[in-house]
């Protein structure tokens, strides 16, 4: 279902509910009375609505899954490492908005360098977490922090 197609759905229930409480109400209310009556209703089909979109129409995103990811330096303190492009492999798991996983260290390239493919043995393991803030005029966010236990120090990005 898109969004329009939900949209239409929810303004035709709403015009629906609101006729049936047109009909049911006439001559039993004072017309002040409809007016806070049609209101109330209108304010729970709208939150109805709202909340329908939110969870059906529009979900979180499904970031859940295996991910492989390339981290390039481009500001470093240490000039050996700028323009190096390291290459992760991470088994996400997600949990609403929040992530957790863990993964390895696949490959480093230097710009000046062929670079070093790590295999078996000779990768570094990685902890990852994260989450999604959702932004409902904007694209959402994701922010991921990994934690990576090296051979010679801990590193965190």
């Amino acid at each position: 279902m898109t969004v329009d197609q939900g949209r239409n759905r929810a303004e035709k229930f709403h015009e629906r509910v609101m006729q049936w409480i047109t009909n049911r109400m006439a001559g039993t209310l004072p017309a002040i009375g409809r007016e806070i009556f049609g209101a109330a209703v209108t304010t729970v089909s709208l939150s109805l609505g709202y909340m329908i979109f939110h969870d059906y129409i529009a979900p979180p995103p499904d970031l859940a899954g295996r991910w492989k990811f390339t981290v390039v330096y481009e500001d470093t303190p240490y000039r050996q490492f700028e323009g190096l492009k390291v290459t992760y492999q991470a088994l996400l798991i997600q949990e609403a908005l929040e992530l957790s996983g863990t993964g390895e260290k696949l490959s480093d390239r230097g710009p000046q360098s062929s670079g070093v493919d790590y295999t078996n043995d000779k990768r570094t393991n990685i902890e990852v977490t994260g989450n999604v803030t959702r932004n409902y005029f904007s694209p959402d966010t994701l922010v991921i922090h990994y934690n990576e236990v090296g051979r010679r120090r801990e590193s965190s990005t």
